[in-house]
């Protein structure tokens, strides 16, 4: 049963409220990377766009970027390792023009000064792409010493999503210092990113969304102006793959041809929100 629309045009979570009902049977039958996701690259890579990717350690931020830069997808393909400098993905050919930065979630020097520069430099951002794991954050990638992962799975999936949603404020009050910094217009996504482990529970993420989200994306949104900011939710799957929490294993819930279907699904909205 679909969960109700929310009232506000400037939030959209309707893609993550309907993920996995009809609308995305229509993918199902279809066999290797459709053309969706190849046609939202092609748009995104086809006019110069600086897009900002950032979310905790372990959220799946460079792998995301690894996909919309093309790499995702090889049979070669190898998850990188835990990285604590900023990042930066571009086009492999001359056409290609997309500029994507990666913040790391570690808050080293490098987090820090790397939202300076992204947030408050030269250039305005045309998106932020917050990538938020539900509290599926990757034990191996926290840094070391971290408290998140030596408690039991269920409890350090809360103390992760916590630390998720503490993140995510943060973003709030840096997009304010962007507005306040360039006085420009951007387009602000959360990418609820592993939704392979996470898929039967999609239906109920309406409440979370209400009660945890919602209000300071609304204070966000009083801060820069409605009109100076479209807010959405998107579910996207990158990497599929178990996931291990000590002796705890946690299978995919889905394989390949659902997660390229949420691929699709993923660009399209880029394609909308930056078009």
């Amino acid at each position: 049963m679909p969960l109700p629309a929310l009232a506000n045009p400037h939030i959209s979570w309707g893609l993550v409220q309907k993920a996995g009902e009809a609308g995305l049977t229509i993918y199902k039958n279809r066999k290797g990377i459709a053309e969706g996701w190849d046609s939202a690259l092609a748009f995104l890579f086809g006019k110069k766009r600086r897009l900002l990717i950032v979310g905790a350690e372990g959220a799946g931020k460079s792998v995301l970027a690894d996909y919309m830069a093309g790499k995702g997808l090889s049979p070669k393909y190898l998850v990188p390792k835990r990285s604590i400098r900023v990042e930066k993905e571009r086009s492999q050919t001359e056409h290609l023009r997309l500029e994507l930065s990666i913040i790391p979630g570690q808050k080293l020097k490098a987090h820090y000064d790397g939202k300076d520069a992204a947030y408050a430099g030269d250039k305005a951002l045309d998106a932020v792409i917050h990538v938020f794991a539900n509290g599926w954050l990757d034990p191996d990638r926290l840094a070391p010493g971290d408290a998140l992962g030596s408690s039991p799975f269920m409890a350090y999936r809360l103390a992760s999503l916590n630390h998720e949603l503490r993140m995510l404020e943060d973003t709030c009050e840096d997009l304010k210092r962007h507005w306040s910094h360039h006085h420009q217009p951007i387009n602000f996504a959360i990418a609820f990113s592993k939704i392979d482990l996470y898929h039967e529970e999609l239906s109920t993420i309406h409440d979370f969304i209400e009660a945890e989200i919602r209000p300071r994306i609304q204070d966000l949104i009083h801060h820069v102006g409605a009109q100076n900011i479209s807010v959405e939710a998107l579910p996207v799957a990158t990497h599929i793959d178990e996931f291990r929490f000590a002796n705890d294993v946690f299978q995919p819930q889905f394989g390949l041809t659902i997660r390229n279907a949420y691929l699709n699904q993923f660009g399209a909205r880029l394609v909308d929100l930056l078009g």
